[in-house]
């Protein structure tokens, strides 16, 4: 648990606070939600060949793989069966986040997350059946 609040932590910092928007009319909430379905199945693609790395990581500037390029992530947590793409950080609470999750090999959703917890908004963007 601690390992994660410090990955938060660091995530807000470099991802920062440049007067921009986290609410639903926000451009970057706004780029992920025109993605084509082809496209979100990129991601998803990508998302699940650093899940198969295992382990938890955080990826930042060139480390960040050009798939995920779509979207311009700022930062990209990986965790044990999901990836989240920062697109952007407005407060500790307020973000714009994308979410792709892996349920099963054949089993895996994105989520869009923007807004200060806990009246943010998510939803499904995109699911493998």
């Amino acid at each position: 648990m601690f390992r994660y609040v410090l990955l938060t932590m660091i995530i807000f910092t470099l991802v920062g606070c440049g007067g921009v928007e986290c609410t639903e009319e926000a451009e970057r909430v706004d780029v992920a939600k025109k993605l084509s379905h082809q496209q979100l199945g990129s991601l998803y693609t990508e998302a699940v060949k650093l899940i198969s790395q295992g382990g938890m990581s955080l990826l930042t500037g060139e480390d960040i793989p050009k798939e995920f390029d779509l979207v311009s992530p700022k930062a990209v947590m990986v965790k044990s069966k999901s990836v989240w793409l920062y697109l952007e950080s407005c407060s500790f609470d307020n973000k714009v986040v994308v979410f792709i999750t892996q349920k099963s090999p054949s089993q895996g959703n994105i989520f869009l997350r923007w807004g200060e917890a806990p009246e943010s908004r998510t939803i499904e963007l995109w699911r493998k059946a």
